[in-house]
């Protein structure tokens, strides 16, 4: 094993998206970085797999987002082979959340939202009700996220930063006498400390004042019959939402495999991020048959894999940002699974600058504890 520094101007410990994008942004700033993870980079445990996230900017969950998700469109395009635009599509009743909050995030940015070409293919592949909106965004695209976490790794590394696979964080402590973690590999002090730990947030950070739910949610990938899959492969990513409220969303088809993937957005049960098991169960498809029955008419289609991934939810759904309360130099991003991971450059940079300097003109101050009266 690599013999580390013993003292780093930053250590980050979590390396999913988050983690490896602070990582990257800390080290390219020229600070010294220490980044930490129990498992290898890549890992199926966390959040960050998958093989496909949605990148969208007229953002119905909160106006507020879409300028960190502009910002976060500069790097994305500049990782060849991990970003592809392909539009995104959003359908819904007119007075759904889905409908009426990405019509007024657009309004309030000035972003391309609108009807599809009534001759475009893109727009003839969901079977929704003729009275339903549906809403088109040019700069929807696909993430890789194996490949984007790799990536931010990579650039981190070239940019000076240490990283620390397989190993477990024992111990941590910052207060008026220092900053420094403990792990089952050695000991280490830096500067500022930023935890990265996706569902394992509330379990290194102890009395966080604010709860963090964990749920187990799954993404299902079904073969599309042959005469399907060219509309299936061309279509844009998607998001519906139905009359209960209950979202769903996928992606195109790959031509390759002929594989169509599908998932549900409804939070899933309660787990524990501990727990080794990520098998899927024979009755997790029912999250997302529905949908695919009525939206797509696969009733019979086959299911050829499912991934299990893990949502870490606040009380209102939006992220955290902030410093941890009642320490001198230690900061944390969390919460953010279920729709975070294209944010992940963004939210890194700004916690760069917070950690490097003190403060950020990054527009974040809505995902701070504050917001809950901490």
């Amino acid at each position: 094993m690599k013999a580390f520094q013993p003292h780093y101007d930053v250590i980050v410990v979590g390396a999913g998206a988050m983690g490896t994008a602070t990582a990257w942004k800390v080290a390219s700033a020229g600070a010294t970085v220490l980044l930490v993870d129990q498992s290898r980079i890549g890992n199926t445990r966390g959040s960050s797999h998958g093989e496909s996230r949605i990148y969208r900017q007229a953002y119905f969950e909160h106006p507020d987002y879409v300028p960190l998700l502009k910002e976060a469109w500069d790097d994305w395009r500049a990782m060849q082979g991990i970003f592809n635009v392909v539009g995104a599509l959003y359908v819904g009743p007119e007075n759904s959340e889905l409908i009426t909050g990405s019509r007024f995030a657009a309004s309030q940015f000035d972003l391309p939202l609108g009807p599809l070409h009534f001759d475009d293919p893109r727009g003839k592949v969901i079977e929704a009700p003729l009275d339903w909106a549906s809403l088109f965004e040019p700069t929807g695209a696909v993430i890789n996220p194996e490949r984007a976490t790799r990536w931010m790794a990579d650039a981190a590394q070239r940019a000076g930063a240490d990283i620390a696979e397989d190993t477990k964080v024992l111990a941590w402590v910052s207060d008026v006498r220092g900053t420094s973690i403990e792990t089952d590999q050695g000991s280490y002090s830096c500067d500022k400390l930023v935890f990265c730990g996706g569902p394992w947030t509330a379990k290194l950070i102890e009395g966080l004042p604010v709860e963090l739910v964990v749920t187990r949610q799954t993404a299902h990938w079904f073969v599309a019959p042959l005469e399907e899959l060219d509309r299936l492969a061309q279509m844009p990513v998607f998001g519906i939402q139905d009359e209960r409220g209950t979202f769903v969303y996928g992606f195109p088809a790959d031509r390759e495999t002929g594989l169509f993937k599908i998932a549900n957005h409804t939070k899933g049960v309660t787990w524990d991020a501990n727990m080794e098991s990520r098998a899927s169960r024979p009755d997790d498809d029912v999250t997302v048959r529905p949908a695919l029955t009525r939206f797509f008419g696969g009733d019979d289609w086959q299911v050829a894999k499912i991934s299990v991934c893990l949502y870490t939810n606040t009380p209102d759904g939006h992220f955290l940002f902030d410093r941890v309360p009642e320490t001198e130099n230690a900061y944390f991003i969390g919460g953010t699974s279920g729709h975070g991971f294209k944010f992940a450059p963004v939210l890194g940079a700004a916690m760069a600058d917070v950690v490097l300097t003190g403060t950020t003109a990054r527009p974040i101050g809505f995902l701070s504890l504050a917001r809950f009266g901490r």
